[in-house]
């Protein structure tokens, strides 16, 4: 797996569990030395986030984390190649 992919997986869970608090400010070094992965695919992975709404970007502050609730189902569950339906059943996206 690409590091970038490992660096999304890895920030994206520490988001969504709450180990990044909402509303805090977080830097691509503090993520670098936290995950021990490079900052190229550290810079990537949060590019990600940032379109998926889990991350947005302040003007000089950076990266703020998101709030749970500005984020819908369709974002925790990104990843997935099928959605659960009523009563069980699974589409295709």
């Amino acid at each position: 797996m690409p590091l970038a992919d490992s660096a999304y997986i890895l920030l994206r869970n520490m988001i969504i569990s709450g180990e990044l608090a909402p509303d805090s400010a977080i830097t691509e070094n503090s993520i670098v030395e936290r995950l021990a992965i490079g900052k190229t695919p550290v810079r990537e992975a949060m590019r990600r986030l940032v379109l998926e709404g889990l991350l947005n970007v302040t003007p000089r502050l950076g990266y703020v984390v998101g709030r749970r609730g500005s984020f819908d189902g369709r974002t925790a569950r990104a990843g997935r190649s099928d959605t659960p339906r009523p009563g069980g059943a699974r589409t295709r996206r």
